[in-house]
């Protein structure tokens, strides 16, 4: 399988097509960072849409 292919089985909900939650923890470490590296205040709003 192409490298680009299994990164993409790999963060993609195979039912829905949406991003998984390793993409999600990946981007909240990410601005999580940058919102303590700069003093921005960050907020959160999940929803579990089952």
């Amino acid at each position: 399988m192409h490298p680009h292919r299994i990164r993409v089985v790999f963060q993609t909900d195979s039912m829905t097509g949406i991003s998984n939650r390793v993409v999600f923890d990946r981007a909240m470490i990410t601005e999580w960072d940058r919102c303590r590296r700069h003093s921005i205040p960050l907020s959160l709003i999940m929803i579990d849409i089952d």
